[in-house]
């Protein structure tokens, strides 16, 4: 990667949130007896977040969900969001980096 000028790259990445972002995941209880936080026992909200990056920041359009995303929804933001604001190479934003998450797997056939 040295060989790239900085300006080259984009990167993509995904946060997850909930309202139990924040608990404690260890707690005190009396000896023998397990920790047990009630908040755990019921169903929540999650909210997903993809931004995408350059070296002077966030690029438009962010993908912020009301739950888990999968395959087909990175997928289409990918398309009309990200990649349409990006070059072709070699140039400025010409070089998608993400990690292996597997539902980032499912845009191989559309980067080749």
């Amino acid at each position: 990667m040295p060989d790239y000028p900085v300006d080259w790259l984009v990167f993509v990445d995904e946060s997850a949130c909930s309202e139990r972002t924040l608990l404690r995941k260890y707690g005190y209880s009396p000896r023998s007896t397990p920790a047990i936080d009630v908040q755990w026992l019921r169903r929540i909200e999650r909210w997903s977040l993809l931004p995408a990056y350059d070296s002077n920041g966030y690029l438009e359009d962010p993908l912020i969900v009301k739950a888990a995303v999968d395959g087909e929804i990175f997928k289409e933001w990918l398309q009309e969001c990200v990649l349409l604001k990006m070059n072709p190479f070699p140039g400025p934003r010409s070089i998608l980096i993400m990690d292996n998450r597997s539902t980032h797997r499912i845009t191989v056939g559309l980067l080749s």
